[in-house]
């Protein structure tokens, strides 16, 4: 995997997780102790709930992020570094890291408790849908569609990066458009570990959706949507181009001289359809 997502790392960085730093303590300390019962633990997410009551007017949006992991890390760091914002990992690292037909159904039992999560959450400290914004990748960007299906569709923007396409290309509960307000998907390995057919409001095809320059296997190809995504919150860039039909995004024979930017910090409601753009090798992956 390309390590060059670890040039994000910076002072800005640093700072943005301090300013959540109380919340990620009152966690720690009832996760790690040695009671580490069921009332800590309740207690604990109360007094996160109290600090996000006092933060949430503050930041911009909230952020769900799916999974713990290295590659989590990677999309929440440049996050953090480019705005104010809280960020909510959630890890379901013992229901997917099992068989692939169990972490499948896994998936779906996750999403619907995250979904229970953020409306308790929203009770206890007043935070509306529309501050969020949802990423999920592979596995993970169906989880995200079914948070937001839960959610009635109000969450303000879902990020689905190049989402699973085995057991999900007939299955119910995969990502579709109408999971959130703004529904934005970014295939990089079309047709192998991701589905190939669009399934958000805005579907990016970079350099074809499959065989990402830089990348010499499918799984490469799988998690460069996540170095993508993450340079966009930072620098923007990736600006694709209208695509009048699929053959056209997988092709890049797309003529329109309509464009939208990838990914970013903002979602662009009311924008649809497919594109295609091409990216660099390595870091900097942006073509602009």
């Amino acid at each position: 995997m390309d390590d060059s997502v670890h040039r994000w790392s910076n002072a800005d960085c640093v700072e943005a997780r301090e300013s959540h730093q109380e919340a990620y303590l009152a966690w720690k300390d009832a996760y790690e102790s040695e009671a580490s019962d069921l009332s800590s633990t309740i207690q604990a997410i109360k007094d996160t709930a109290k600090f996000y009551k006092k933060t949430l007017k503050k930041a911009r949006r909230s952020v769900t992020v799916g999974g713990i992991d290295r590659r989590s890390v990677m999309k929440s760091r440049p996050y953090l570094a480019a705005e104010d914002v809280n960020l909510i990992m959630v890890d379901w690292s013992i229901g997917a890291g099992v068989d692939y037909i169990v972490a499948l159904n896994n998936t779906i039992r996750s999403g619907e408790h995250v979904a229970r999560f953020i409306t308790w959450l929203n009770s206890a400290s007043g935070a509306k849908l529309d501050r969020y914004h949802v990423i999920g990748h592979s596995l993970g960007a169906h989880q995200a569609g079914i948070i937001g299906r839960h959610l009635g569709g109000g969450l303000a923007y879902i990020t689905a990066l190049d989402p699973a396409l085995p057991g999900w290309i007939t299955n119910p509960s995969s990502f579709r458009p109408s999971d959130g307000v703004y529904t934005e998907v970014i295939h990089t390995d079309a047709g192998f570990s991701g589905l190939l057919s669009p399934v958000g409001d805005v579907d990016f095809y970079p350099n074809g959706g499959r065989n990402m320059p830089g990348c010499s296997t499918s799984n490469c190809s799988h998690h460069r949507c996540i170095f993508y995504m993450a340079e966009s919150l930072i620098s923007g860039g990736f600006t694709g181009t209208s695509c009048d039909i699929l053959a056209g995004a997988l092709t890049g024979n797309c003529t329109s001289s309509d464009t939208l930017k990838m990914g970013g910090l903002t979602a662009k409601p009311g924008s649809s359809g497919l594109y295609y753009l091409t990216t660099n090798a390595e870091f900097p992956f942006s073509q602009g």
